[in-house]
């Protein structure tokens, strides 16, 4: 079995794999406060409790791609070295460039600033092709995000292309 074909039967057995996440504290209105100016939306639903309670959600709300930019690293342990470990697996060679592929978003209920998010990441498939100069894997996760209350917040799913760096 050569290289290519010992890393694929080796990651194909994370295929289905789902970890979860508990959240722990409140998301928090100054959280959705600075992400909203850090991303320049000055959308008075996140930064203004006075407007977005005469609003049909009632309070301040967060901005859709809080979920995603923000939870990942909130449940990441720290390595040694002090740096946040990353919801995405590092490959051995051949497979050593790493490729975003795109996200998948589906949207289900607002954030609030009173929000625990947990969320569980499934391995939903991981398949590899035949790339133009070098063999590809092509792994796929679903991030599942819920609040305290179990109810489902957004999906997320990602794809990550991993092939060679000698290939560029």
């Amino acid at each position: 079995m050569n290289d290519v074909e010992a890393v694929f039967a080796e990651v194909k057995k994370l295929e289905g794999k789902t970890v979860t996440y508990l959240g722990k504290d409140p998301v928090g209105a100054v959280a959705i406060k600075k992400y909203a100016i850090a991303v320049d939306d000055r959308n008075p639903l996140y930064l203004d409790e006075g407007y977005a309670s005469k609003s049909r959600y009632g309070g301040i709300v967060a901005p859709y791609t809080f979920i995603f930019e923000n939870n990942h690293d909130f449940y990441r342990p720290l390595e040694e070295d002090g740096i946040i470990s990353g919801h995405v697996e590092q490959l051995p060679p051949p497979f050593d460039l790493l490729i975003r592929g795109g996200n998948e978003y589906e949207f289900f209920q607002r954030i609030r600033p009173t929000d625990i998010i947990g969320f569980t990441r499934t391995v939903k498939s991981i398949s590899k092709r035949k790339g133009k100069k070098s063999p590809l894997i092509v792994w796929v996760n679903e991030y599942v995000y819920r609040n305290q209350k179990g109810d489902i917040l957004a999906v997320n799913r990602e794809t990550f292309l991993y092939t060679s760096k000698a290939s560029g």
